[in-house]
């Protein structure tokens, strides 16, 4: 068969995705790359990134965070070297027909690893086999939804074995469709795993449920140090796996190993990292890089980066902004950084919202001043989020808002305990009445905690507490504001069908 008639025989996809789907993300031209560097440094990515493992990475972590930002690097980065990366990214939220969504979230990941693989297959009758199934994956398109289904994991686990190594996966917004979706999707990646292609998700909500700790290193070099350094990817003994000790888990953990691993294993097939927090030292550079791009050098020295050249920044200040910190006696311009990273507390979308703010600004001092009511830009951020709260199904916008008019109540948030006594209460009404976004009478059956994350949309997080078990807290110190100030009429209605007491 010519290369052409190969080509020709290949999925065209453009006018078959899902509308929540899209296959690429352009990074922003303002994005500075620096600020995810200490998650690209990590050595859970490069474990992930560089080993032969079959274990799963997910980025979990609230709004705004840059989990989109990172699967963009991510991908941009693994293209440079790597012969098969295939990338799909969740656009909005997927609140009907969830089926032909797995579908062709199916079609879309066969359609990219499937880009060059006629031409690896040099052993006889391969291709024939290959060009056969993927006749039947076309054909079934004709069947009904279940049986394309069927075919396109079929055709995609028919191609997986020849795929040249290594073949990544990234899929950004997992948690975009249902609980049960999601767990749907899991478990058809989770078979492209067990082929020995790398898995990367990211999600607003983490992973719920038994999972192997961190552990502090206990080689002969580490032994003396006071704390011990603490390691998240390490090998552990297999005969002892099954009787370790609940608090220290008993086993023995190693940094590197021989050549004689049989009695080693990883003792994860998935690890969670969650990067909901920029360290405060990047963040507060990308703050300082953010003001004398746009004001000019204000007296914070030099902060070229990698991808900087040479004169990419002014020399000199000629906003009014910049020339308003220089005349300043009283390190202005450093208070400026404080005030809006200590704003962000890490978030990198509400750091941008508060630069915008400030480059807006007339005067630094006016910026400086105390507020007691929030910017009407991160009101709008907030109130997009709520409407994609309310857009969901009456359970689940029902449990989301009550969920978040709980936690606002204080700044400390809600035991999930306690929660579960709050929104359990029944109130009047008709069983069969229509469903109203207005209306939040509280009748909400059995749920679980990954119910809840799921149904607030990453605006609610959960916190362990060793006395109460898991507490629910939001995303942002801005959201307790947001929550207790009446922003959104919403949270208010809420708020009145909770119980007074758990």
């Amino acid at each position: 068969m010519t290369q052409q008639a190969k080509e020709d025989k290949r999925p065209e996809r453009g006018n078959r995705l899902h509308p929540a789907l899209v296959e690429t993300h352009d990074l922003d031209f303002s994005i500075d790359k620096t600020l995810l560097d200490a998650v690209l440094n990590d050595e859970r990515f490069r474990e992930w990134q560089s080993s032969n493992d079959k274990w799963q990475l997910r980025f979990s972590g609230s709004p705004g965070c840059g989990k989109t930002t990172l699967s963009s690097i991510i991908v941009e980065k693994l293209r440079k070297t790597v012969p098969r990366v295939a990338s799909i990214y969740l656009q909005q939220d997927v609140a009907s027909d969830e089926a032909a969504f797995v579908e062709k979230f199916l079609w879309i990941v066969y359609a990219q690893l499937d880009n060059r693989v006629p031409d690896a297959l040099s052993t006889p009758g391969k291709e024939e086999d290959y060009q056969a199934g993927y006749a039947k994956f076309i054909a079934a398109r004709e069947q009904g939804l279940h049986q394309i289904t069927n075919f396109s994991r079929s055709a995609l686990q028919s191609i997986v074995p020849n795929i040249p190594r290594p073949a990544f996966l990234v899929v950004d917004g997992i948690d975009r469709c249902s609980p049960n979706t999601s767990v749907q999707i899991e478990k058809e990646i989770s078979q492209l795993q067990h082929y020995g292609v790398k898995i990367m998700t990211t999600s607003r909500v983490p992973w719920i449920g038994e999972s192997w700790p961190a552990a502090q290193c206990d080689g002969q070099a580490c032994s003396a140090k006071d704390p011990r350094p603490w390691i998240h990817v390490y090998w552990a003994c297999e005969d002892c796996m099954g009787h370790e000790d609940k608090e220290s888990r008993g086993t023995t953990v190693f940094l590197s190993i021989s050549n004689n691993t049989t009695r080693f294993k990883q003792p994860f097939d998935r690890m969670d990292f969650d990067i909901s927090k920029i360290p405060d030292h990047a963040m507060i550079n990308f703050v300082r890089r953010a003001i004398q791009q746009e004001n000019g050098d204000v007296g914070f020295g030099s902060l070229l980066t990698s991808e900087d050249h040479e004169g990419s920044l002014p020399s000199f200040s000629s906003s009014s902004l910049g020339i308003q910190m220089l005349r300043s006696h009283n390190g202005m311009a450093e208070r400026v950084v404080r005030e809006i990273a200590g704003k962000a507390q890490g978030n990198m979308a509400l750091a941008h919202k508060r630069l915008e703010l400030f480059h807006r600004a007339r005067f630094v001092d006016a910026f400086l001043a105390p507020r007691d009511r929030l910017p009407a830009s991160i009101v709008e951020m907030f109130d997009a989020a709520l409407r994609a709260v309310e857009a969901q199904g009456r359970r689940e916008s029902t449990l989301g808002l009550q969920a978040i008019a709980a936690v606002g109540r204080s700044d400390g948030g809600v035991p999930f305990a306690d929660f579960q006594g709050l929104a359990r209460h029944r109130g009047e009404g008709d069983q069969n009445e229509e469903v109203d976004v207005s209306k939040y009478d509280g009748r909400i059956e059995e749920f679980s905690l990954l119910d809840v994350l799921y149904a607030t949309k990453g605006l609610v997080v959960v916190h362990n507490d060793r006395r109460r078990g898991p507490r629910l807290v939001a995303f942002h110190p801005d959201f307790y504001l947001y929550c207790g100030q009446g922003y959104r009429e919403s949270i208010m209605q809420a708020h009145s069908s909770l119980k007074d007491d758990p």
